[in-house]
């Protein structure tokens, strides 16, 4: 059975978002639900302006994080021993 080709961002796709970034644009930020490869995160990082790059883990990160398109499933009770209660007068 072969491996399904991965569909990583390459470098020429930072190059065009560089590209398309005009006038006095400073930063961007490039997100995919897939990843980057070595070359477009090395483009990314010497580029003169800023640029984030949110891969698909790093999304899914965020989204938990600040509540985005998740819902809760279970919530755990943890409790612990009121040590007051145990006090002797």
């Amino acid at each position: 059975m072969t491996k399904p080709k991965e569909n990583k961002v390459r470098e020429k796709d930072i190059r065009n978002f560089i590209g398309a970034m005009s006038g006095d644009t400073s930063k961007g930020i490039f997100v995919t639900t897939s990843a980057f490869d070595d070359a477009a995160v090395k483009k990314a990082n010497e580029a003169h302006h800023k640029i984030i790059l949110i891969d698909g883990r790093k999304l899914v990160g965020l989204m938990h994080r600040f509540g985005v398109g998740v819902q809760v499933k279970n919530m755990y009770e943890v409790k612990e021993v009121d040590e007051d209660f145990f006090e002797q007068e």
